[in-house]
């Protein structure tokens, strides 16, 4: 028996998106491999400052839960100026999580939880 649609790309044939069953062990393998390419590119570009406001707020949290008597400066992009932060509005739940970690290994600890 031919096969009836010999243009589908292999690719979806595999991944059980054309008229075929999927093969679990390959989707499996490149699950595996955009994890490793993942851990990988993380390790060799490991961020050296907080890169985004989410990621700011959960360190800084975790700082202020740790150390509550410190005062985490923040600057101001717009003004320049440097302005205290207080707990921010977001659950405290990772800061909780995180806290242990940073306290032990310090602030870039904190990307573990993620």
């Amino acid at each position: 028996m031919t096969d009836e649609r010999p243009n589908e790309p292999w690719l979806l044939r595999r991944l059980g998106l054309g008229d075929g069953p999927a093969d679990l062990r390959f989707g499996w393998r490149i699950v595996a491999a955009l994890l490793a390419i993942y851990a990988v590119s993380f390790a060799l570009f490991y961020p050296e400052v907080p890169t985004n406001v989410d990621e700011a707020a959960y360190i800084s949290q975790a700082v202020m839960l740790l150390e509550p008597e410190a005062e985490v400066i923040q600057i101001d992009p717009f003004t320049g100026d440097e302005v205290s932060m207080v707990l921010d509005t977001y659950p405290l739940g990772t800061a909780l999580i995180t806290a242990p970690l940073v306290a032990l290994f310090g602030w870039r600890s904190a990307y573990a939880v993620a």
